[in-house]
């Protein structure tokens, strides 16, 4: 992992790097950090347990990759992340409990994506959700 000793960074971004998969333990020791940016990759979704350790993440954003699939609660240990965006992936249908455990997400954004209907259950646990 190259990303040990880097405990206190804030942010990384990782945009345009042609990423076609990142390992389960790739942010494992960044446990401060509060910004993520995947953008403009090649990643086809992610191991739900790759976000765990990121507790104090706020921003994610995985836009223009090529995710089809998200596993149910790959999300699921980022209770303070406001701000979530999956846009211009070819993801054609989402889990009722993808968002499930999100109760701190203010912005999600799922723009431009091949998803054509929602389970009605979908954001019913998101309470301080305004911009969808």
């Amino acid at each position: 992992n190259k990303l040990i000793g880097l405990g206190n960074l804030k942010n990384l971004t990782l945009e345009g790097n042609q990423l076609i998969r990142l390992d389960v333990n790739s942010f494992k020791h960044l446990k401060s950090l509060e910004l993520l940016a995947l953008l403009k990759n090649n990643l086809t979704g992610f191991n739900p347990n790759i976000f765990h350790t990121l507790v104090n993440l706020k921003s994610l954003f995985i836009d223009h990759n090529l995710i089809t699939h998200l596993e149910p609660r790959t999300f699921s240990h980022l209770t303070k992340l406001p701000t979530l965006s999956i846009t211009h992936n070819p993801i054609a249908s989402i889990s009722s409990n993808l968002f499930e455990d999100l109760q701190s997400l203010t912005d999600l954004a799922l723009g431009a994506t091949k998803i054509t209907s929602l389970d009605p259950i979908t954001f019913r646990n998101l309470k301080n959700l305004k911009n969808l």
